[in-house]
């Protein structure tokens, strides 16, 4: 175990799209990874190299509430690991305009994938 430094995020889903994700459940997996690809993606463009940051994602399906609510609070290193199993520590900061649009951007793509009607494309745009 690494003793380093590590942010915390909460990413959400829409009321609005929330419905998919409880019609098809296995697409909560998605949703977890999708968030590694949003956090992996900066890192790999900020640092150059071929890098991984650490992360654990873990998916809460309900708020505070009890009503569905599906969401994924992340954990993740502020730097990572290098191609010489080296630690790097470069990112402090990631800018939230950046993590809500990729994370928007993937919500949507895993919708489009697997809901293919008009009533995808009337959620889509209140989004």
């Amino acid at each position: 175990m690494l003793n380093v430094k590590h942010r915390h995020a909460v990413f959400t889903i829409p009321e609005e799209l929330r419905n998919y994700f409880y019609k098809k459940r296995e697409l909560l997996k998605e949703l977890q990874d999708a968030i590694y690809g949003v956090i992996s993606h900066y890192y790999k463009k900020k640092v150059k190299g071929n890098n991984e940051v650490g992360l654990i994602a873990v998916v809460h399906t309900f708020g505070s509430d009890l009503k569905w609510n599906p969401h994924i609070h992340a954990l993740f290193t502020e730097g990572g690991i290098d191609k010489n199993n080296k630690w790097f520590k470069t990112l402090s900061h990631i800018p939230y305009q950046y993590l809500r649009k990729s994370w928007q951007k993937l919500v949507l793509d895993i919708i489009k994938t697997n809901f293919k009607d008009r009533e995808t494309q009337k959620q889509e745009e209140k989004f």
